[in-house]
């Protein structure tokens, strides 16, 4: 048996074809990034940024300049200090936890109701 060649149906030209894909399918919506500005990251950056600016500047010579390098030099105290407290403080917590977790302790909730006073009654039945 001898074998048949196939042949494709004729294309369109390829303007005709965009036309057709555009009447079929409408015009496609554009996705933008969902870009959050007023993040850490972004704070951090810019607190930076104008640290080293105010530093390659050299020597503040207006009150305005100085007050900039002051702000930024507190903006830095203030990243360095999150940075710190989000990867020791509490990735430390989260490690012990877990440690806890696997050992089959229960471990303690983080924040639990407790009465400093227990014989006082409570402000609302002092009245």
């Amino acid at each position: 048996m001898a074998k048949k060649k196939r042949t494709a149906p004729p294309r369109p030209p390829s303007g005709t074809r965009q036309a057709v894909a555009n009447a079929t399918h409408g015009p496609q919506p554009r996705h933008f990034p969902d870009w959050r500005w007023r993040t850490f990251p972004v704070f951090f950056a810019f607190i930076v940024g104008l640290l080293v600016a105010s530093f390659i500047n050299g020597r503040p010579n207006n009150d305005i300049a100085a007050a900039v390098q002051i702000v930024s030099l507190l903006g830095l105290g203030y990243g360095l200090a999150h940075l710190f407290v989000v990867n020791v403080i509490i990735a430390g917590r989260v490690k012990r936890r877990r440690e806890a977790i696997d050992r089959g302790e229960t471990p303690a909730e983080e924040f639990e109701e407790e009465l400093v006073y227990p014989e006082q009654p409570p402000p609302a039945a002092r009245r």
